[in-house]
């Protein structure tokens, strides 16, 4: 990383469109599922899920547990944290003119952040 700022963490959300997930709602719930399920072994088994993600993505051991060390598995919903680092976030859009001016961005995130998948998890 060139810069690292924690307040522009995305948080590993898991992205999807509104189109996908109305017409898919069992495979986005099956990702969502496999996923935390990823997560509760990979903060059981740290050593070999950092072995595991520095074979995958081809970068070394010492990076990929550099890495891993910036990031915090024990969450699995996006909280309201979270939902506030994104607002504080947005606002550099608005700033830097990359969204109409004027444009609500905390109305914006509610709309597109939708824990719903996330129930039961």
């Amino acid at each position: 990383m060139i810069y690292r700022n924690p307040r522009f963490n995305s948080y590993g959300f898991l992205n999807t469109s509104e189109r996908f997930a109305a017409n898919y709602p069992e495979v986005v719930s099956r990702v969502v599922k496999v996923y935390e399920m990823v997560r509760r072994w990979a903060i059981r088994h740290p050593d070999e899920f950092e072995l595991i993600y520095a074979d995958e993505s081809g970068i070394s051991l010492p990076v990929a547990q550099l890495v891993m060390s910036r990031v915090d598995m024990t969450k699995s919903i996006t909280g309201i944290s979270e939902l506030k680092s994104l607002k504080d976030a947005a606002q550099i859009l608005l700033d830097e003119n990359l969204v109409t001016k004027g444009t609500d961005m905390n109305k914006v995130i509610d709309e597109l952040v939708d824990p719903g998948f996330m129930q039961g998890q």
